[in-house]
């Protein structure tokens, strides 16, 4: 969800080349060393490290405990807010402009005390989820291994078809333009430390590495897997669910402005529309709020917007599983 974000606010072109640079040059090397180290000692994240220093071990191993705990929370309530968006989309209050912010995002301020109301709907969304995530858990390698056998192929083929008929809607592939075509930006983009700072930074964390996830499932894997062939493969995955998050992000967003206002021409004019109209433009608030009028625009609206929001619930799943 943070890459079509990161991606506007940092260049668009320049962010995505340096993206790409990224995952090839560190997530692919990285996701190899970490796959090799699994597969080979074949250990807990706790002991993992225990042949060069088990106090180091210990400590580095806790340490990414608690991070892949904390990720899974994340993960846990993301899927919430999609399990919310796909049950209501089959209602029509979704559909009112900055719903989700109103009502789920920002319900009475900052926390669960003092002047906030508790979100009995987001939290029983994530209840709801823990409970799912843990039947699957407890079927152990099977449950999670058959889990993402039908999750991947699924999300993959949900995220095509949907891309595919945004690009077919005006007002998308101009919206793309905003964030895809070169400008006199693109070039100062490049000399940014921030912008490189993102994309790599964005680029390590989407194919998992530094964080025992991929040393974990290394671990669990055959000792005669190719460890190489799995890194590509799940790199450039990766890739192709970015780019086609960024299709369905922007040009959902291309094709609502172009309905509020048909007189949009120019790049220039997009860009513009899209920032006045969507002036907190943060991955969630995004998501939740922009899809859901763009598919009561576009006609077809349960049927696309359910198969949105359930491509979304596959994808958070499969992080969280994996």
């Amino acid at each position: 969800m943070g890459f079509p974000t990161l991606l506007k606010q940092n260049g668009g072109l320049a962010f995505f080349v340096l993206y790409i640079l990224a995952i090839i040059t560190c997530g692919i090397p990285l996701l190899i060393l970490e796959f090799n180290i699994g597969n080979m000692r074949r250990k807990s994240l706790i002991n993992i490290f225990d042949e060069e220093n088990p106090k180091a071990s210990r400590f580095i191993g806790w340490f990414e405990s608690a991070f892949m705990f904390i990720v899974a929370n994340y993960y846990t309530v993301l899927i919430g807010y999609v399990l919310i968006s796909l049950i209501l989309n089959f209602t029509s209050s979704i559909n009112t402009p900055l719903w989700f912010d109103n009502n789920i995002l920002n319900p009475g301020g900052i926390g669960v005390t003092g002047n906030a109301n508790f979100q009995w709907l987001a939290y029983l969304a994530f209840i709801a989820i823990v409970i799912i995530v843990g039947t699957i858990v407890m079927f152990q390698a099977k449950g999670i291994e058959k889990a993402n056998v039908i999750f991947i192929p699924v999300l993959f083929v949900i995220l095509l078809v949907l891309a595919i008929y945004v690009l077919t809607i005006p007002g998308a592939l101009q919206e793309l333009g905003t964030v895809l075509m070169p400008t006199e930006k693109t070039l100062s983009s490049f000399g940014n430390l921030q912008v490189w700072s993102d994309a790599f930074g964005l680029g390590v964390f989407t194919v998992c590495v530094g964080s025992g996830f991929m040393m974990l499932f290394a671990g669990a894997a055959p000792k005669t897997q190719d460890n190489t062939n799995k890194a590509y493969i799940l790199s450039f995955g990766v890739l192709a669910t970015s780019l086609l998050t960024l299709i369905m992000f922007f040009g959902s967003a291309g094709i609502l402005v172009h309905e509020q206002n048909s007189g949009l021409i120019t790049i220039d004019d997009y860009t513009n529309a899209i920032d006045e109209a969507f002036p907190k433009d943060g991955g969630a608030s995004f998501i939740f709020n922009v899809f859901p009028q763009t598919f009561n625009v576009i006609n077809k609206q349960t049927f696309v917007g359910f198969g949105n929001f359930l491509g979304i619930l596959f994808l958070q799943h499969y992080y969280l599983l994996d």
